[in-house]
């Protein structure tokens, strides 16, 4: 029996670790835990790298719902991976760093793996089970989307208006003033298109 049947047949699933960066996501699929052997894939941290990882997991005959994947939680950069493979159908745990590493520090002792990688991700996954995440409904991921424009909108409409004050103190040529003033009622304008959005959003969420 091969590697990736033997873990079917002891687990019932199998189990993916993954560590998180800003551009990459280290992934590593268990196969066998002692002695341990996996694989391991590095993908880029975006939708096509995501997409990649899936095809991965599919022409290695893995079903989407028998795969535990787990990886730590890491400011936002977490986010689109655990959204993604949560919507294809993929258990998802998002772990606590420090849970992690104490982890990691164990088999350490055992095993001289170093650091929380996602081997080490891969095999929390696999023993101690952690709960599933659930992301927001998509409604909700939309508002906090929309929200976080809006306080954007606003700081570079603040900026701007400190701008206009300045130079309506100064000497300033009037192509600047002009700039400043279109750069004001487009931030405007951009804010009155995101309060529409944000009551039509919020109007179907408390439907």
């Amino acid at each position: 029996m091969g590697e990736l049947g033997f873990l079917q047949e002891e687990l019932f699933m199998f189990y993916l670790g993954i560590d998180v960066a800003k551009t990459k996501l280290d992934c590593y699929l268990l196969t066998q835990l002692e002695p341990l052997k996996g694989k391991a894939k590095v993908i880029d941290n975006t939708a096509q790298g995501l997409a990649d990882l899936l095809a991965w997991l599919t022409k290695n005959h893995l079903p989407h719902h028998q795969l535990h994947v787990t990886m730590e939680a890491t400011g936002v950069y977490h986010e689109l991976a655990a959204t993604l493979l949560h919507d294809a159908g993929v258990c998802v745990s998002i772990a606590n760093p420090a849970q992690v590493k104490y982890f990691g520090q164990g088999l350490a002792v055992r095993t001289k793996t170093d650091g929380v990688d996602s081997q080490v991700l891969a095999r929390y996954c696999a023993m101690i089970k952690p709960a599933t995440w659930m992301p927001p409904p998509p409604e909700a991921r939309i508002l906090k989307g929309l929200l976080a424009r809006r306080e954007a909108i606003l700081q570079d409409l603040f900026r701007e208006q400190n701008r206009q004050e300045k130079v309506e103190s100064t000497v300033t040529p009037e192509l600047i003033h002009q700039s400043i003033n279109d750069s004001i009622a487009f931030l405007n304008a951009q804010l009155t298109k995101l309060k529409t959005k944000l009551t039509t959003i919020s109007t179907a969420i408390l439907a």
